[in-house]
């Protein structure tokens, strides 16, 4: 018989545990020395199967005629031993650990192989009395002793049983859970059913710690009522359990090179040195390290009672923070890489104190940085949070990485700058990214200067890392040149983006530029439309009032009544009729349409003719009916209401605002110059209701000096000489008699309002012109909104159909519409979606499936992240949906689609339609992005700056020759200029302009005129971002048989959308096609044909491309040409004199 080696009282507990055992049951020993202990424990062979472990591979070579089916050789205490054993696929009965008897060994042991044991079976462990011998405590990274572990774990059943969450207070859970994750330590804690103590040994019972039901036995309760006893129980334990920590702290120990090793040397005894106040749980990753080299590092954080998550090498450390996030429980997570280090005490208090602040805070940063997402791309830019040391919520961590690929540096450099970096999506979800030094939180505008991340002497810093080492010990010229790399602000003084600059732009506007960024705050939104809706006190302040004298409305008159009563719909509306007429017919129509507006009858003296109205207007008594009101809106049927702007114009405190008036047109002076310094039309007008009654009541005729000055100078500029005197002259009359002078020349009462009080000095409140024209406009309209005005309407028009032509009233109330709609309450976001629309129609049959794998490949490599590829097919007839979707399927990004056009142009509106996008860029089946980087410049370029569409450069592609495009803004004025595909622009201004179904030929410069002209704002990008084909449908579409039809299309959307048809007849708009003018005028006759325009704007950006071209083909060559073209005229005069001599 084998030999064994036991002490006496180890008997009758193992007795006690014979007695349960059963036949076929299994047996596992760890630590069998000479393997005897079986055969005197289990006589009778209860034990089928038995397995041994021992670290001496002598156990094997001797286990020929013992009882143990199985023998593996190893460490027990290992990962590897344990899967060995795990691999044999049993489940124990009863578990005898008689190995080391050491205390790292015996906790590390009852954790791996507590899992294999049955319900209803025994774990043993011997020889407890080692855990009072230093010889056996040594190198026990557990931090704790055998007895004080299992003791504690003697709450678990009971804790287990009543409250899962009180156990987190429990020493041996929170030992568990150092090394093991919370479900692996759950399941532990959940199947302990008891645990006896008996000289030396410890024996733990695996099943069900419940305690059953509650009974209640008896009739008679004389001291406790049976329905007080509830309060006696264990759930009370409830209230004194300590509040859990929220906040996770993970550290990522790699230790692969020397640096490394530092490292976290570096980081244990800094956190031993400022160890944190603020609750939090410390997590240690060790990510690529071999059993025995864990156990390396359980022993170095010892001290620091970490949990422990074990990972493997793959991926990059972002990968290592997903998997270890998805291991713990905590709601906040604060992430360090191996490199951290802190630097000052509190460094995580103020770091979760500036977390917590606000629930408007996502994000907060120890550094934070301003420089390029990854080395070698192009430089903008890019404030974002640095991934050495984070606290962020873990759920949004979780989301952000969620079906995100992080397996390149490049991937990993976008997750963390750039616009689809977890600053950027953040942001985007409307809540702050904040960086905090040690003086508490940086403004992120003076990150640049904040002594933090390579600023200054990073005095400021709380958290050090390789990087910010580096720069610590680098030379001054160095510190200097990774300081502008690292901010955007003084990234402008960067050696290569000035030189990048000087080649692009004058000395002095770099200078400028430069200057400004160091100056500017930052930048601000788009300023929004007063909403008088959210100012509801303001609603009976007004009435809006409609006076006429028909009884009835046309269909055009009706329809502005409903537009304009749906646009004030918060004002009561009244139509002011002749006590004549009868109300009858508004009074159905309020009914019908849900209007609030009645109907008030007047006497017929005010109707009739002009001069009946003029009294009216100026009738104290008219005024006096509404003087519950502070402003009525006079608004007459011919004003056309853009939206609603009232509250804010009330706001002003004017008495009287109207349209500006104008002297009629005297040659070629321009219009502006024309209109009257002050002075309003009344047709569309509001007026305060007391200030009206007081003007009319106590007007007395006198002089204002300022005023009668203002009138003789804009009438001497005008050169109005005769009129100077007829003012003196109505000065004088109006100083004898003003009633009388008044009905003598009929003088409107808007006139008598906003120019006769004035200028006899009473006192009533006018806005100048300037500011007037932005309430109202009437004469002069399409010109002040072209030039002026631009992209914001006035609040309304007057006089629309006798001032505005029909098709330019019918365009520019499409337009606002369409821009209130989309483009006004459109929310700013940082982290946009892009839409890239590619038609395509028949490519098999035009032999351009190759180029269009060329141009989708280009577009689906794209760096950014936020990206949907919409195919659309136009109703092709070769197959070719079938053959894409063959191909390209299994693409998460495309999206198919199929719907019939009948052109480009039909194809692309139905494309941005399905679009989901927030940016729409475009994309034909024969170019193609020249650079992976191309959408992410943009992308940053028009979220940085908020613009609404930004272009680059193009390498047009002509058979084996590359030549640049000559990109250039301003020269979209001329039909050239812009590359539709290396452009990308809101979806809501695409859908405000409507280029694809206006009808014009060449929609997509109409696009870029449109969209410069209305004032959007227009960006560009100084990079080379696309590769575009010569010829192909372009040259189909606007040359050959198809020119002529062009140049009238140009011709007609010009004078549309720009003031060029005041200025120049149709032959000279003609010659700005192409500067085509430069040719057959000449460069110098045909600048002095642009320098005919008088609208100064669209002049400048006239000469603009002029210039450009001028400098661009050269004066030799624009002389080669103009002698062509003359040559050509010579041949053909030549030609048609011979015909008629023939």
């Amino acid at each position: 018989m084998r030999g064994y080696d036991k002490w006496e009282a180890y008997l009758p507990l193992y007795e006690q545990i014979m007695q349960q055992v059963k036949p076929g049951s299994a047996y596992l020993e760890i630590g069998v020395q000479n393997m005897g202990w079986l055969a005197a424990l289990d006589p009778q062979g209860l034990f089928t199967r038995c397995v041994a472990c021992d670290i001496d591979p002598a156990v094997a070579a001797h286990a020929a005629g013992t009882r143990f089916t199985d023998i593996v050789i190893g460490d027990s205490a290992t990962e590897a031993t344990f899967r060995n054993v795990s691999a044999l696929n049993v489940n124990f009965d009863l578990i005898v650990d008689d190995a080391s008897h050491t205390r790292q060994n015996i906790l590390a042991n009852f954790m791996l192989y507590w899992p294999l044991l049955r319900d209803g079976g025994h774990f043993m462990i011997e020889d407890c009395h080692t855990d009072f011998s230093p010889d056996f405590a040594e190198n026990n990274y557990f931090g704790t002793s055998i007895y004080e572990f299992f003791s504690s774990l003697t709450e678990l059943p009971t804790l287990s049983n009543f409250d899962a969450a009180l156990r987190c207070n429990n020493l041996s859970y929170r030992i568990m859970r150092r090394f093991h994750s919370k479900e692996y330590s759950d399941a532990i804690a959940d199947s302990i059913k008891n645990i006896t103590f008996s000289n030396s040994c410890i024996l733990i019972t695996k099943g069900d710690p419940s305690i059953g039901e509650h009974i209640l036995s008896g009739d008679e309760w004389p001291v406790v009522p049976r329905t007080q006893l509830n309060s006696f129980f264990l759930p009370a334990l409830g209230r004194i359990v300590k509040s859990l920590p929220e906040l996770a702290v993970v550290y990522l120990n790699r230790g692969i090179t020397q640096a490394e090793i530092e490292a976290r040397v570096r980081f244990v005894e800094a956190y031993q040195r400022y160890r944190p106040a603020v609750p939090h749980q410390l997590y240690v990753v060790n990510k690529g390290f071999t059993a025995e080299q864990q156990s390396q590092q359980y022993m170095l954080f010892k001290d620091l009672e970490p949990r422990f998550i074990n990972l493997d090498d793959e991926g990059l450390d972002l990968t290592a923070y997903s998997k270890a996030a998805l291991q713990i429980e905590e709601r906040i997570v604060f992430f360090m890489n191996t490199h951290s280090e802190p630097l000052h005490p509190g460094w995580l208090d103020k770091v979760y104190a500036a977390f917590t602040s606000s629930s408007q805070i996502g994000l907060v940063g120890c550094t934070g940085s301003g420089g390029p997402f990854a080395p070698g791309y192009s430089h903008y830019s890019n404030y974002h949070i640095r991934t050495n040391g984070f606290m962020i919520a873990r759920e949004d961590y979780l989301d952000m990485v969620k079906g995100r690929p992080l397996k390149t540096k490049l991937q990993a450099h976008q997750f963390e700058a750039g616009k689809q970096s977890m600053t950027w999506m953040i942001h985007a979800s409307g809540r702050k990214a904040l960086v905090v030094g040690k003086q508490g939180i940086v403004d992120t505008r003076t990150l640049w200067r904040a002594a933090i991340f390579r600023s200054g002497n990073q005095s400021n810093l709380l958290l050090a890392d390789n990087q910010t080492r580096a720069y610590q010990v680098a030379p001054l010229l160095d510190k200097l040149r990774a300081w502008t790399a690292s901010h955007s602000r003084p990234f402008q003084l960067h050696p290569e983006q000035l030189r990048r600059q000087l080649r692009d732009k004058p000395f002095s506007s770099v200078v400028k530029r430069s200057l400004a960024l160091f100056r500017r705050d930052n930048k601000q939104g788009r300023p929004q439309n007063f909403d008088i809706r959210k100012e509801t006190p303001g609603c009976s302040r007004l009435a809006v009032v409609v006076p006429t004298h028909l009884e009835q409305l046309d269909e055009q008159f009706a329809a502005t009544l409903l537009h304009n009563a749906t646009q004030l719909r918060d004002y009561k509306l009244e139509i002011v009729l002749p006590e004549t007429n009868s109300p009858s017919w508004y009074e159905s129509f309020f009914a019908k349409h849900g209007i609030n507006g009645t109907v008030r009858l007047m006497p017929a003296k005010y109707f009739g003719s002009p001069a009946a109205v003029n009294k009216m207007g100026t009738d104290p008594a008219f005024y006096r009916v509404y003087q519950e009101f502070d402003y009525i809106l006079i608004c007459h049927l011919d004003a056309w209401i853009f939206r609603d702007q009232l509250a804010y114009w009330m706001e002003q405190g004017y008495d009287f605002i109207g349209a500006p008036l104008f002297l009629p047109e005297n040659g070629n002076v321009h219009f502006l110059r024309r209109m009257a310094p002050f002075g309003g039309n009344g047709g569309l007008s509001l007026r305060r209701v007391a200030s009206c009654i007081r003007v009319l009541e106590t007007f007395h005729p006198g002089i204002n000096p300022w005023r009668v000055a203002q009138a003789i100078w804009f009438l001497a500029r005008n050169r109005r000489w005769g009129l100077i005197i007829v003012l003196f002259r109505l000065l004088r009359e109006l100083s004898q008699d003003w009633r009388g002078t008044f009905n003598k020349y009929n003088i409107y009462e808007d006139v008598f309002f906003t120019i006769i009080a004035p200028l006899c000095g009473n006192r009533i409140s006018i806005p100048p012109s300037r500011i007037a024209m932005q309430f109202s406009c009437e004469v002069e309209y399409p010109m002040l909104q072209k030039e002026v005005l631009c992209l914001e309407p006035p609040m309304g028009v007057h006089g629309y159909d006798k001032y505005i032509q029909t098709d330019y009233l019918d365009y520019i109330r499409g337009f606002f519409a369409r821009k209130q709609q989309y483009y006004d309450g459109e929310a700013h976001t940082d982290a946009p979606v892009v839409s890239v629309v590619m038609i395509v129609k028949n490519l098999i049959s035009s032999r351009r499936l190759e180029t269009f794998d060329q141009a989708l490949t280009s577009v689906i490599n794209q760096t950014y992240h936020r990206l949907e590829v919409i195919i659309l097919d136009g109703g092709s007839t070769d197959e070719t949906l079938e053959v894409l979707q063959g191909r390209y399927g299994d693409v998460d990004k495309i999206v198919f689609h199929c719907k019939e056009d009948n052109s480009i142009w039909e194809g692309m509106f139905n494309g941005v339609d399905l679009a989901k996008g927030d940016l729409i860029a475009f994309m034909n089946s024969d170019d193609y992005f020249c650079t992976l980087d191309a959408l992410e410049l943009m992308v940053h370029r028009i979220v940085d700056e908020d613009a609404d569409m930004v272009y680059g450069r193009a390498l047009v592609l002509t058979g084996s020759e590359i030549e640049l495009f000559p990109t250039h803004l301003h020269s979209v004025l001329n039909c050239m200029g812009i590359v539709h595909q290396a452009t990308l622009i809101k979806k809501s201004v695409l859908t405000t302009v409507q280029p694809f179904t206006s009808g014009h030929i060449t929609s997509e410069n109409y696009l870029f005129v449109a969209t410069l002209m209305a004032g959007f704002k227009i960006l560009e990008v100084p990079e080379t971002l696309v590769h575009y084909r010569a010829g192909g449908m372009s040259a189909e579409l606007y040359g050959g048989q198809n020119f002529a039809q062009t140049v009238a299309d140009y011709v007609e959307y010009m004078k549309k959308l720009t003031t060029v048809g005041r200025y120049l007849n149709d032959h000279e708009i003609n010659l700005l096609l192409g500067f085509r003018g430069m040719y057959e005028l000449g460069p110098i006759r045909f600048i002095r044909m642009i320098l005919k325009i008088r609208d100064r704007r669209l002049r400048r950006l006239l000469l603009s491309s002029t210039w450009n071209a001028l400098r661009r083909y050269g004066l030799k060559r624009l002389a080669k040409g103009k002698l062509l073209h003359w040559r050509k005229r010579l041949l053909f005069r030549g030609h048609n004199a011979l015909r008629g001599k023939i």
